[in-house]
């Protein structure tokens, strides 16, 4: 039962990043995207996933982190001094 709900709540995940890829072009609401991490890392800590799911969400992780960090890039970029 547990890995049912485990499996349900990361194919969510999996569909909210998907879309919100899609949708907001890898630029904004990075707070939501750090609560997706959390999320997923704690289904890796919590349920006993078998070895493709493991690397699935090791892999989800892995593109959060990469829209993170180019959402906080971008913002930095555009948050600068302009000149006259």
């Amino acid at each position: 039962m547990i890995l049912l709900l485990g499996f349900l709540l990361y194919i969510f995940i999996v569909g909210i990043v998907i879309y919100r890829l899609f949708k907001y072009k890898f630029s904004k609401y990075n707070r939501e995207n750090i609560g997706f991490l959390i999320t997923s890392g704690i289904l890796l800590k919590v349920v006993k996933v078998q070895e493709v799911w493991l690397y699935s969400l090791a892999g989800l992780n892995v593109v959060l982190l990469a829209v993170i960090v180019g959402g906080l890039m971008k913002s930095s970029k555009n948050s600068g001094i302009r000149g006259h």
